[in-house]
């Protein structure tokens, strides 16, 4: 009966054993996967910033160009009201030299 236990007791440390081995080997498995992911995402993550330095500057520059249409606009706005005004001083010029020159 001792021979019986002892032989159990050492299939079940060998059974042990094995199973630690492939847990162990299943781990560095798990590891180097979770080691290739993070690689991976790593990767993913510096595109994306890149991209998104990208995307910053071009939105830098089109605002950069709508404040300056911006500041043209008012510039255009100011001169077109001037417009009528010297479209009446044009008229009443006319007027004048009409006037003058049937004298």
């Amino acid at each position: 009966m001792i021979e019986f236990q002892e032989l159990s007791k050492k299939s079940g440390e060998k059974n042990l054993t094995k199973q630690l081995e492939l847990e162990n080997g299943t781990k560095e498995t798990d590891d180097s996967q979770f080691i290739e992911r993070c690689s991976e995402l790593e990767k993913q993550m510096a595109l994306l910033n890149a991209r998104l330095v990208t995307a910053e500057e071009i939105v830098n520059v089109k605002q950069a160009n709508n404040t300056e249409l911006k500041k043209e606009i008012i510039r255009l706005e100011k001169l077109a009201e001037t417009v009528p005004l010297l479209q009446a001083q044009v008229g009443i010029q006319i007027s004048f030299f009409a006037v003058s020159g049937s004298l």
